[in-house]
């Protein structure tokens, strides 16, 4: 991503670039254009590439004045190198322009993806975000591939300088491992939920490297969980916990299931005499590792602070976001977070956020695992933060979101294994199922439903437990139609009662209510009961 008070989002492949790059924004004041991006490079060698020169597909520096306003740098291009054997000292880069007289947002880098049988020599290969005075690029993307070396590697640097983030567009699979040096920033875009990593070989997230969320969430005032506006000062928005009140007005309140924290944190509420905003709530992201995860940095989605003013009044911190994180063995000295954005002055700091951590190795010192509300007036609540088992393997997830009607006899099916023996409990709505009436296996692999009833839908989920700890499957999402919903429309009403008897006058088979084979005084009978019952 590139640096400026206006960012672009990532696009294009890490696994296979070949688009070109973006230029930076021009200045208005002065018209001044922004840097080109760079170009897209594709090197077949079947042989061996000896390579004592420069591969560049550098972003271009932003335009600049001594007096007026200057250009953004350009992203940097694309790089796919395909060869036999790769050697030398030369230098391969795809980094972002930096900003127009080291002041204009620099351009975000590029990427590079080098597929090798073999490497020999100390090639330098770098994807860096453009530099600023302000705020530097993000880094780009390098995916290194030696068939010499067993796993292949997804590398996230910056010169060891932080920057914007590397974003991460939806749920993304690496078939190997990833490292984030220091100065790199692994990301998502903000306001976007359903985002995450799944990564095969290890994750090593080094000493001031990041995956980051922070902000990522939604922006002040909106979320289920906002704060609210006074004339001072802005409350706190909540998710896990409450945000902190300002003044009269409370705090935005929890929402969310501690076992699947998938939600993004609620924005602050704002100063409405300063028009100073609160924070945006922290963002939401998956983690899946096959292999170690190290962190010795930080992993967070934290809600960012609200805006403030030494003179006047300030904006609620926003809320924590979701970390949802699974992996056998987790080391370093870093820290996995959470917590409520702060706040300055009157404002009430947000809430924390939400953190489920499946993890049967985990050295991380639990105080360095946290969802604490932000500081400011007065204290958000602390969010949740669940420890559980990262050895329950799910074979068979519960159904996808699916409709049903009512009457028809329902199973929700999840098998897993475990350290020992494995324990079940299925929850509708987030509150635990016990079996009685139309429930019944509400403590085993299958849960029954028979007959489902018209008030019987929601979101459904199993909590699944074995020696190490517990953990939940993904939600499905479970809809009842009323059989008297005759057109389909979603409601019980007239139309229902004249289409079916449109049906039955015409002895059309779908008016065979019964389901017995004939249309016959008995559907219409039927029809009339369930008509009159709504389900």
């Amino acid at each position: 991503m590139g640096a400026a008070s206006d960012t672009r989002a990532c696009y294009g492949s890490w696994l296979s670039p070949c688009e070109l790059g973006s230029g930076g924004g021009k200045a208005l004041i002065s018209s001044v254009p922004g840097g080109a991006g760079g170009g897209a490079i594709h090197l077949s060698v079947e042989g061996v590439l000896s390579l004592g020169g420069i591969v560049t597909a550098n972003g271009g520096i932003g335009g600049s004045t001594n007096y007026s306003g200057n250009g953004g740098g350009g992203s940097g291009g694309s790089i796919l190198i395909e060869c036999g054997t790769l050697e030398g000292t030369g230098l391969i880069s795809a980094d972002g322009g930096d900003g127009g007289n080291g002041i204009a947002g620099g351009g975000g880098g590029g990427r590079i993806a080098l597929l090798a049988g073999s490497t020999s020599g100390a090639v330098t290969i770098q994807a860096n975000g453009g530099a600023s005075s302000g705020q530097r690029g993000g880094a780009g993307t390098q995916w290194l591939r030696f068939h010499d070396v067993e796993t292949p590697l997804l590398l996230i640097e910056n010169n060891g300088t932080p920057g914007e983030g590397t974003e991460l567009d939806g749920f993304v699979q690496v078939p190997g491992n990833v490292l984030v040096r220091a100065g790199g920033r692994l990301s998502h875009r903000a306001g976007k939920s359903g985002c995450g990593i799944y990564v095969q070989g290890d994750l090593t997230v080094e000493s001031d490297g990041a995956i980051t969320a922070v902000g990522k969430g939604l922006p002040s005032q909106e979320g289920p969980g906002a704060g609210l506006s006074t004339l001072w000062a802005g409350s706190g928005g909540g998710y896990g916990g409450k945000g902190a009140a300002a003044f009269s007005a409370p705090g935005g309140s929890p929402y969310g299931h501690p076992l699947q924290p998938l939600d993004l944190g609620s924005g602050g509420g704002r100063c409405n005499i300063s028009g100073l905003r609160g924070g945006a709530g922290g963002g939401a992201l998956r983690i899946e590792v096959e292999g170690i995860l190290t962190v010795d940095g930080v992993v967070s989605a934290s809600g960012a602070p609200g805006a403030g003013s030494p003179y006047q009044g300030n904006g609620g911190g926003g809320s924590g976001g979701s970390l949802w994180v699974k992996c056998d063995h987790i080391l370093g000295a870093g820290a996995i977070v959470a917590n409520g954005g702060d706040a300055s002055g009157d404002a009430g700091g947000g809430g924390g956020g939400r953190l489920a951590v499946f993890c049967c190795d985990l050295q991380i010192p639990s105080t360095r695992v946290t969802a604490r509300g932000g500081v400011g007036r007065a204290t958000g609540s602390a969010g949740s933060v669940v420890l559980g088992s990262s050895s329950i393997n799910v074979f068979l997830e519960p159904p996808p979101s699916t409709t049903y009607v009512g009457g028809d006899e329902v199973s929700l099916v999840v098998d897993a294994s475990g350290e020992g023996e494995v324990s079940y409990q299925w929850f509708r709505e987030g509150v635990p199922i016990q079996d009685g009436g139309r429930f019944s296996g509400s403590h085993t692999s299958q849960l029954n439903i028979r007959p489902i009833d018209c008030g019987d839908g929601g979101i459904f989920f199993c909590r699944i437990g074995d020696s190490c700890g517990d953990y939940a499957t993904d939600p499905a999402e479970i809809t009842v139609l009323a059989p008297s919903d005759y057109d389909g429309s979603g409601f019980v009403d007239t139309d229902d009662f004249t289409a079916f008897v449109t049906d039955f006058e015409l002895g059309i088979d779908a008016a065979d209510f019964d389901n017995s084979g004939f249309v016959d005084t008995d559907d219409f009978t039927a029809f009339v009961l369930t008509f009159e019952a709504g389900c």
